[in-house]
């Protein structure tokens, strides 16, 4: 058998010249080759930063949330007050349910109520009020019509002449009363000079007696003068007296009479005012039950129902008011892990639900505030816009009263070469 043929052995000493010994400038290419990809990695690894980010549900809602109208009765809209996208004001009626109330005769009813409860001068109020006694006020129109009543006996009152013709009797007495005094007076002046003169008398009569130029029957008999002079002065101060008890009799009788016309003012404004303010609370339930009113100013926005006589049941919402202020404020639910590397300051990209982030980019922010304790294992995180709702794609988004999304919160920038030492030496540490 021949003997094989070897190739290592035939070709052994030219292979090794070509494998053993490359050349040169291949190794030194190679080496530099090595040593720059090398240092590109490692200025990758620390140039490019990798941040830490935590992420929390968020929520921007304007600092007036949108408000609700919702039913309180079920039945059929009457009537709409106002359209789809108006812009109302605070307490405007929108709409009301079919009740047996005309809204009108109501609507009325509570202006005269209001001005007769809050009225300063009630007399002058009641005095210019025109009340109609055929309104439509469905199921408080028993109370109205006691307060229709009420103020019919108001005005009878008064119409009524009988204080003031009492009064006007009275007075007539008075008159003739004060008549009466002036007389008493002017015969008292009379009487007066009299009496003076039967005392001159009786005094030069006592002389004479004394002198005994009369007897004492002469003088008796001329003092019987005196002493009828002397009644008749005393006669008419008791007439003076009694004049002066009838004056106060009837001045006690006109104090009477204008206490009675004040009681009998005071009851029947009593019962207006009662009457008033009943049927004003009753027109509030109402109003409650069949009248929506907007709670605030703002933006209408029509939510389940679009014309009339659609029927709707108690609890549905109806409409909903948008207020204008496009102020708002941004919190985001912090949950407990990693929550302790959220400082205030620190940057904030939001990613909004509605406006997703790979179209529309991200809203830029900052944390403002934390809240010291946690409540149902997450924190409270008021966020603040670093350049309003525009986004990092120069995009603007539109407000609404509600955006939901996520808050990814960046605590800490560091690079990959940073990381690689600090898992390194933290496991090092940890040994």
């Amino acid at each position: 058998m021949p003997e094989e043929l070897n190739i290592d052995n035939i070709h052994s000493e030219e292979v090794r010249d070509i494998v053993g010994r490359p050349p040169s400038w291949i190794i030194f290419r190679g080496n530099v080759i090595l040593a720059l990809i090398v240092f590109l990695l490692v200025a990758g690894a620390w140039f490019i930063k990798y941040p830490d980010i935590v992420s929390a549900p968020v929520l921007i809602s304007s600092y007036d949330p949108p408000v609700k109208m919702v039913a309180q009765s079920s039945g059929k809209i009457l009537q709409f007050y106002a359209k789809d996208q108006d812009t109302v004001e605070a307490n405007r009626i929108i709409a009301v349910i079919d009740n047996p109330a005309n809204t009108r005769d109501m609507l009325n009813l509570k202006n005269m109520v209001e001005e007769i409860d809050t009225a300063l001068d009630i007399r002058k109020s009641i005095a210019g009020l025109q009340i109609p006694g055929n309104l439509q006020t469905g199921e408080i129109q028993s109370d109205y019509a006691v307060l229709y009543e009420a103020i019919n006996n108001y005005n009878f009152f008064l119409n009524n002449t009988y204080y003031s013709s009492k009064l006007t009797d009275i007075g007539n007495q008075e008159e003739n009363n004060a008549q009466i005094e002036k007389t008493i007076r002017g015969r008292e002046e009379i009487l007066n000079a009299q009496l003076k003169v039967e005392e001159w008398k009786d005094s030069v009569n006592r002389i004479l007696l004394r002198d005994k130029v009369i007897s004492p029957g002469e003088y008796n008999e001329i003092k019987k003068g005196y002493l009828a002079q002397h009644l008749n002065d005393e006669d008419n101060l008791n007439t003076l007296l009694q004049n002066k008890q009838q004056h106060k009799e009837l001045q006690k009788s006109i104090s009477d009479v204008r206490q009675q016309y004040k009681t009998g003012e005071k009851d029947v404004i009593l019962s207006v005012r009662a009457a008033a303010k009943k049927i004003k609370g009753q027109i509030g339930i109402w109003e409650k039950q069949y009248v929506l009113r907007t709670p605030a100013a703002g933006r209408l926005v029509f939510f389940r129902v679009r014309k009339t006589n659609q029927y709707v049941n108690a609890g549905t919402p109806l409409f909903m008011v948008v207020p204008s202020s496009q102020s708002y404020e941004i919190r985001a639910t912090l949950p407990l892990y990693k929550a302790g590397k959220v400082k205030t300051g620190q940057s904030v990209l939001l990613k909004l639900s509605e406006y997703p982030y790979e179209e529309y980019g991200m809203v830029k922010a900052k944390v403002f505030s934390i809240t010291d304790v946690a409540i149902d294992s997450a924190y409270s995180v008021e966020l603040r816009l670093d350049d309003g709702l525009r986004t990092t794609r120069n995009r603007t988004i539109e407000f609404r009263p509600e955006i939901s999304g996520t808050a990814d919160i960046i605590t800490n920038e560091k690079n990959i070469l940073e990381r690689i030492f600090e898992n390194v030496y933290g496991k090092i540490h940890d040994r």
